[in-house]
């Protein structure tokens, strides 16, 4: 019994109640962002997924609440709201980096749809990138699909500072914060792959040949080694010459 109430005791005095762990258990961008806290305690590991990640980070908190208020300050940005907090040493900084968190996390970036396929992959890859390389937990958390995804890169925008910073921005404009920054320059990267994807797109038409034709279409494919758009193309562009240009020049 005396043994027994001092494994209670010991509980009680070393380990985070489960109530300070429900602000993210069900989050992916906030376990995302506590993760990073402390990713140099979990370099050697990786977690596939939200249910993963979620799992080992509330686990972590629990148990290992003491390394996690050594570690976690050394990966906390500057942000434009912070203030001090007092209390219980195995609450009160788990509680002081949540409401940082959610004081300061970004929040303009409605023009990136998380239901664009293209859209996420090319801005992961734009963070990702030689230069850039802001892509938080990079080959600890493997997203599983879009939505993780989506969420890791709001995560990795979350962690850059929202202060605004005299040595940030273009040769000729500074006095950005580096997330403002880094936001402008991807939206202004992606406008202008599209821009650029715009003007150089080539008009399509689809045309549908009868079954009749089928056969017909094969054989003379087969025969002048033209694929079946080259065929039809050049089939179009020599009925215009025989029939519209003709026309005009006997008028």
């Amino acid at each position: 019994m005396e043994e027994f109430n001092n494994l209670i005791r010991h509980k009680i005095d070393n380990t985070l109640p489960e109530t300070y762990l429900d602000w993210f258990k069900n989050d992916l961008r906030c376990t995302l962002f506590l993760a990073h806290l402390i990713n140099h305690l979990l370099v050697h590991e990786a977690y596939k997924g939200k249910k993963e990640l979620i799992e080992a980070v509330s686990d972590f908190l629990r148990f290992n609440i003491y390394m996690f208020n050594h570690e976690c300050s050394k990966n906390l940005s500057k942000y434009s709201v912070l203030y001090n907090r007092v209390g219980d040493w195995r609450t009160v900084q788990v509680l002081y980096v949540k409401s940082i968190y959610l004081k300061n996390r970004t929040k303009k970036y409605d023009w990136i749809d998380p239901k664009n396929d293209e859209m996420i992959d090319w801005i992961y890859d734009y963070l990702s990138r030689e230069g850039h390389e802001h892509i938080i937990l990079d080959k600890i958390f493997i997203p599983e699909n879009t939505q993780e995804k989506y969420e890791l890169i709001l995560a990795s925008l979350d962690v850059l500072s929202n202060v605004e910073d005299p040595s940030v921005g273009t040769k000729n404009k500074k006095g950005f914060s580096l997330r403002s920054y880094v936001l402008s320059s991807m939206k202004k990267a992606w406008d202008g792959q599209k821009s650029y994807e715009a003007k150089n797109k080539v008009d399509e038409w689809k045309v549908k040949v009868y079954k009749k034709n089928h056969a017909k279409l094969k054989a003379l494919i087969a025969f002048s080694d033209f694929t079946d758009n080259q065929m039809i193309n050049n089939s179009i562009e020599q009925m215009y010459d025989q029939l519209i240009k003709e026309d005009i020049n006997d008028q």
